[in-house]
């Protein structure tokens, strides 16, 4: 794979946070909470999240030789400052970090027309009724989960659970 090579096009943070970053290519990469904690759950594995609270989160490009550009997040409401680590065997790592650990809403990535990586951190909702939550009460169709001693399926009280807890968020103005 050819080497690659990306600079910060531009940070804009008056409605959201957008970063622009040019690449000399379309190259892979990974995004990582390192400082995250996990236990092991489901099949002894460990991707259970303790509790979220993260402080940072980085950003591994691959075939990378060189990072450069100044990451200037003054006004972003998510992210405090930017840096990048690290480049050598082919990979750059970008850590930015947390306003606040813990608070963290997610992001979009796609290429712009010009062929720049535009990464968009979601801000937190101005209000309750902007938020929109998705709830899944798990098993139903052919699964109904594990039946209780009463004779109960999982699903059915997972299902009970979701619709109260569903009444709630709409009670309090929130879009279900």
């Amino acid at each position: 794979m050819p080497e690659n090579s990306i600079s910060v096009a531009s940070v804009n943070t008056e409605n959201q946070t957008v970063l622009l970053l040019k690449t000399d290519w379309k190259v892979p990469f990974n995004t990582d909470f390192p400082d995250q904690q996990y236990y092991t759950g489901y099949l002894e594995r460990a991707y259970n999240v303790k509790s979220f609270n993260a402080s940072y989160l980085d950003f591994t490009f691959y075939y990378t030789d060189s990072a450069v550009g100044k990451l200037n997040f003054n006004g972003s409401k998510i992210i405090d400052r930017g840096e990048w680590l690290k480049c050598d065997n082919g990979t750059c790592v970008l850590r930015l970090y947390l306003k606040t650990p813990g608070v963290f809403y997610g992001y979009t990535v796609s290429y712009t027309a010009d062929g720049k990586l535009s990464i968009v951190f979601k801000d937190a909702p101005d209000k309750l009724s902007d938020a929109i939550v998705a709830l899944d009460a798990g098993h139903g169709g052919k699964d109904c989960g594990t039946i209780g001693v009463n004779g109960i399926y999982e699903s059915e009280v997972n299902l009970n659970i979701t619709l109260t807890v569903k009444e709630k968020l709409e009670k309090a103005g929130v879009n279900v």
